[in-house]
């Protein structure tokens, strides 16, 4: 009996680990800091692409810290619409490309389920960029 009760308490301790995880997220970009960022482009469908000032460039540092996703989820390419994608050109050479797509948020091809209020901070920085 004591053995079955044990049993039963590691498996609902390891369900509550596995769903704290999921259920907590991670922020995948919160490493990210501005002196790694050498150019950062923003380009909106169709045609439209800018070059960020590096003021705007220390305004969207924290928002892409901030940037808090769930578990992946590539049903974002079923969704229609016009995100904004962000490509950041890092010092040592690579390009992140990232975009809020509200539920999702895709960071270099890769969709997931996104936290709304980070997803919005995103489109609204989007918002107020000089088009």
């Amino acid at each position: 009996m004591k053995k079955k009760l044990m049993i039963g308490l590691a498996v609902l301790a390891l369900a509550g680990v596995v769903l704290g995880r999921v259920c907590a997220g991670r922020r995948p970009l919160k490493e990210l800091r501005a002196g790694d960022i050498l150019r950062v482009t923003a380009e909106c469908w169709p045609d439209l692409e800018i070059t960020l000032t590096a003021e705007e460039t220390a305004r969207l540092t924290p928002l892409l810290n901030g940037l808090t996703v769930y578990q992946k989820d590539m049903s974002y390419q079923e969704y229609d619409g016009d995100p904004t994608i962000f490509s950041v050109e890092k010092a040592d050479g690579t390009v992140l490309r990232v975009f809020a797509y509200q539920p999702f948020a895709v960071i270099d091809g890769v969709g997931y389920r996104g936290k709304y209020e980070t997803l919005c901070a995103l489109d609204r920085f989007a918002a107020s960029l000089n088009w």
